[in-house]
């Protein structure tokens, strides 16, 4: 499942398994593999069916957190560590995201990722005026920068100047927000339990009315909807 995959998703997590979107199932791919296969070789596999350099690749398995939440995983691909798919729940159930340097990238390979220093996060901005989700990409960060940093990068990505006041939320679950309130704090400090494949939800600071739901009213509506 390519990050294509996650755009115009109006829903909790980066995708719904019981009711994919067109853009999910235009980005999703199907492949026969033998039992035995380990990662390693299905990236290889990948990176011949995609025509890219391994080096601009990297698979991130989708696994259901113990607070049913669906997001993606770090996957270890040392050799000694890895297990055959067949011993694994990885693509089991669930597809993997397959993160994928963009073509007119001109370096060759993606960013060295740390297990244990770094994390992958995924942004979504919320519009009030039309009520709609939108999906920001993902992006792979140490764990000791500040949400300020955070909330800068969201600007950033938003086209909003570098002073537009904007709340975030952390999406934990179905029905569950949590509001950034300290944000000169580092991620490993400010969230509950930070994990790879963590949401970061923001929105322009405003006052909700009848005619524009905040961001919880607006997640418990597509929970209900």
């Amino acid at each position: 499942m390519s990050e294509d995959a996650f755009i115009g998703y109006q829903g909790v997590d980066l995708y719904d398994p019981e009711k994919l979107t067109p853009a999910a199932s235009a980005n999703m791919k199907t492949f026969r593999v033998f039992k035995k296969m380990k990662p390693p070789q299905l990236l290889e596999l990948l990176a011949e069916s995609y025509g890219v350099n391994i080096r601009k690749l990297r698979l991130w398995p989708f696994t259901m957190r113990t607070n049913k939440a669906i997001r993606p995983a770090y996957l270890d691909l040392d050799p000694e560590i890895c297990k055959p798919l067949e011993e694994s729940q990885f693509g089991q159930t669930l597809p993997f995201f397959l993160e994928m340097l963009p073509a007119d990238d001109e370096r060759e390979a993606l960013p060295s990722f740390s297990k244990d220093n770094d994390v992958i996060l995924f942004l979504k901005f919320y519009d009030p005026v039309s009520e709609t989700l939108h999906y920001m990409g993902h992006w792979c960060i140490n764990i000791s920068i500040t949400f300020t940093q955070v909330g800068d990068e969201c600007r950033r990505r938003a086209h909003f100047t570098p002073d537009t006041p904007i709340s975030l939320y952390e999406e934990i679950n179905t029905g569950r927000l949590e509001k950034v309130l300290n944000l000169n704090v580092g991620l490993d400090q400010g969230l509950d339990e930070l994990m790879d494949g963590d949401i970061i939800v923001f929105h322009r600071t405003f006052e909700p009315s009848r005619k524009s739901k905040s961001l919880l009213d607006f997640y418990t509506y597509i929970q209900y909807k």
